[in-house]
């Protein structure tokens, strides 16, 4: 197993953060309003942004929405719904919408699911998720019940399997691409990116990393990976996250002394 990298040197490169949420930095909870944010971690995120002079964002499955309620007003740009909504210096984009086929999908598919033991249709912004646990359902079972709720909307939608999730996509949708329309703005613009994710949802994100030659980490130990380092754990993550900032603030006291 490829272990976490090195710090990234500051002295001589620039570098822009991307960041999934949950699995990455909130440890994964049977229900998604169910997560509980570490004491600690809103001001850890805070203080990276301002070592990266604002080139941070959060990169998630959740909708810009559901990211605000969870966190409160960080004031961090983000990309919801797997890229497909994007938030950047406080001016929200779309970058894929099919928002009026969203509710149709959701009630098809709550329809299916309805009898099925602990399955959820999360319905966001603009898309549509579908929580399971076996052994009640299974991946590939999972995988049918959306495909069948598409039926003819097919065209415009795609399916992204996570853990114990199925998400419903506008085509356009990706984390990848959400990396890369951020890297094409300031601060983001010129740097070298690093992409922490935990699933198979966040693939995109890290092969669109590695084609810029930046950090790809995915967190834990399962599950084949494009990403090139790995953190065993939402802690070590975490903890790796916390020396970035320490590297920063002494390369800035090195600045001033100087």
């Amino acid at each position: 197993m490829l272990d976490l990298p090195p710090i990234p040197d500051f002295h001589e490169r620039s570098w822009a953060l991307f960041l999934d949420v949950d699995g990455t930095l909130l440890e994964l909870a049977e229900h998604p309003d169910r997560v509980v944010v570490p004491e600690g971690l809103v001001s850890l995120l805070g203080r990276l942004k301002k070592s990266l002079d604002g080139a941070l964002a959060l990169v998630s499955g959740r909708s810009l929405a559901s990211l605000q309620a969870l966190l409160g007003e960080t004031g961090l740009d983000a990309a919801g719904c797997h890229g497909a909504e994007l938030r950047i210096a406080g001016t929200v984009k779309v970058l894929a919408a099919a928002d009026t086929l969203i509710p149709r999908l959701a009630e098809r598919l709550a329809r299916s699911a309805d009898a099925i033991p602990l399955a959820m249709v999360e319905v966001k912004t603009h898309s549509v998720a579908f929580h399971y646990r076996p052994p009640a359902l299974d991946a590939r079972q999972a995988r049918r019940l959306a495909e069948q709720a598409l039926a003819g909307d097919g065209g415009q939608f795609r399916l992204l399997e996570g853990k114990q999730v199925v998400e419903i996509l506008p085509v356009g949708a990706g984390k990848g691409r959400a990396i890369a329309c951020f890297l094409g703005h300031p601060p983001y613009a010129g740097r070298i990116p690093v992409f922490i994710g935990d699933d198979v949802t966040d693939e995109e994100g890290f092969h669109e990393v590695n084609r810029r030659d930046g950090l790809s980490i995915r967190v834990g130990a399962d599950g084949e990976t494009a990403a090139r380092h790995r953190a065993p754990d939402v802690a070590a993550a975490t903890a790796w996250l916390d020396r970035l900032v320490g590297a920063a603030a002494t390369r800035e006291i090195k600045r001033v002394t100087q």
